[in-house]
C-alpha cells in the first residue's frame, strides 16, 4: 500500500570519525551520526563494532601530561582475541532502545581502548528495524575505520 510505504524508516549514517589516542590518554574515540530520514520510526535494535584486521603496534608515542576531558561515553575495550563488541553493553546489562522519528539526529561517541598495544581495522554495524514492523530487521555498516594503540616508550625500553 502506497500509504504504508510513506511512513516507512529509514536510517542512515554519516560523519564517521576515529581520533588516535592524544598524548596523555589510553584512549581513542569513535564517532557517528544516525538520522532517520523517513517519515517511521526506526528503532535501533543493536550497535556492534566488528574488528576485521588487527596486529602489534611498535612505534612509541611521546609523553606529554594532562588532565582528561570528562564525558559520557560508550566505552570499548579491544582485545585481540575478539573481533566483535556490543557496544552499548554495559555492567548492569544493554541501553533500552533509541527510537528517532522523523529528521532526529543522534550522535555516538565510543571511547576505545586496547588490552595491548596493537592496531585494529574495524566497522560499526547498525541494526535497526521499523517500529510497524518489529520483525524486519535492517543493517547499516560504517566505512572501515582504523586505530592505533601505541606502546610507552617506557615498555619498549624495558623488553
Amino acid at each position: 500500500c502506497i500509504r504504508d510505504r510513506a511512513k516507512r524508516a529509514l536510517l542512515e549514517m554519516s560523519y564517521v570519525a576515529v581520533a588516535e589516542p592524544p598524548l596523555w590518554s589510553d584512549a581513542a574515540t569513535a564517532s557517528f551520526e544516525l538520522v532517520n530520514t523517513k517519515d517511521g520510526k526506526a528503532v535501533l535494535k543493536d550497535l556492534l563494532l566488528i574488528v576485521s584486521e588487527h596486529g602489534v603496534s611498535e612505534l612509541p608515542k611521546m609523553v606529554e601530561p594532562a588532565a582528561p576531558v570528562v564525558q559520557n561515553l560508550y566505552k570499548v575495550t579491544l582485545t585481540p582475541a575478539e573481533t566483535e563488541y556490543d557496544v552499548r553493553k554495559r555492567e548492569y546489562g544493554v541501553a533500552a532502545p533509541i527510537s528517532f522519528v522523523k529528521e532526529e539526529v543522534e550522535q555516538f561517541v565510543v571511547e576505545l581502548r586496547s588490552s595491548e598495544p596493537q592496531w585494529y581495522k574495524f566497522k560499526f554495524l547498525v541494526r535497526w528495524y521499523d517500529s510497524t514492523r518489529p520483525t524486519e530487521l535492517f543493517e547499516l555498516w560504517s566505512p572501515e575505520q582504523r586505530v592505533e594503540f601505541k606502546p610507552s616508550i617506557e615498555d619498549l625500553l624495558n623488553s
